[in-house]
């Protein structure tokens, strides 16, 4: 994915970082990195998530950063066995 073509991800702003990762910042000052465009979009979603139904962070303690290193995620179904 060339530089220029970022994921739009709502209530995120996403750059990419030097290293290829994208990185996201969620209007609430959560942020979060993934390695891939779906990566991103996963972790984007969680970052909404957490500013609508997540607690507060308590003053003075950094904003949550969530770090997706999966290309994809792996769903099973079924009997494990």
């Amino acid at each position: 994915m060339p530089s220029d073509d970022l994921p739009d991800i709502p209530e995120c702003t996403v750059t990419r970082l030097d290293d290829g990762r994208l990185h996201l910042t969620h209007e609430s000052g959560r942020t979060a990195t993934a390695h891939t465009a779906r990566g991103a979009k996963l972790v984007g979603m969680a970052l909404c998530l957490l500013a609508e139904y997540g607690d507060p962070q308590p003053p003075g303690m950094r904003p949550v950063h969530l770090e997706w290193r999966h290309d994809e995620p792996t769903l099973r179904t079924g009997d494990p066995s």
